[in-house]
């Protein structure tokens, strides 16, 4: 099994007065071809793609490197060693250059509640294209009627 090297860095998202704290795990070699060194727990997890750090200065003129991910595909798993081998968005992933992952460990009773949740308040660009037009305007609609449009 693969271990990931953890990042120490956390993306905190806030939806209807929940909070919801990802740890992110730099994906490094990975090619998906073995199962990786998680618990057998359950939850939700994004694949990110490292975008351009920002250098900015404080007030004692040290440059801090602020790390910026572009969240990519969220999914749900109910076992993190076995979800992550032979990915059916492998290829897609590795298109847009995927360099981390974040995950959020939760009940399995939970995962579902909570994938919907942040799929109807925001688009993640692979779970969009992975749809059929149908399915989009259904969501399209959904969306406005809920007044959530927000992107990732």
């Amino acid at each position: 099994m693969k271990r990931l090297k953890d990042t120490n860095t956390h993306l905190s998202f806030d939806i209807r007065n929940e909070t919801f704290e990802f740890e992110i795990f730099s994906l490094g070699d990975y090619s998906f071809d073995e199962n990786l060194d998680f618990d057998e727990k359950s939850g939700i997890y994004m694949f990110l793609r490292q975008e351009q750090p920002i250098l900015s200065f404080n007030e004692f003129s040290s440059n801090v490197k602020c790390e910026k991910y572009k969240p990519l595909y969220l999914g749900r798993t109910e076992n993190f060693n076995q979800r992550f081998c032979g990915h059916h968005k492998e290829k897609k992933l590795l298109i847009r250059d995927v360099t981390h992952i974040a995950l959020y460990f939760c009940r399995k009773n939970s995962v579902e509640r909570i994938e919907a949740l942040f799929l109807n308040t925001y688009c993640f660009e692979l779970n969009i294209l992975s749809n059929t037009r149908e399915d989009l305007v259904v969501l399209s609609a959904r969306r406005a009627l809920l007044g959530k449009s927000k992107n990732l």
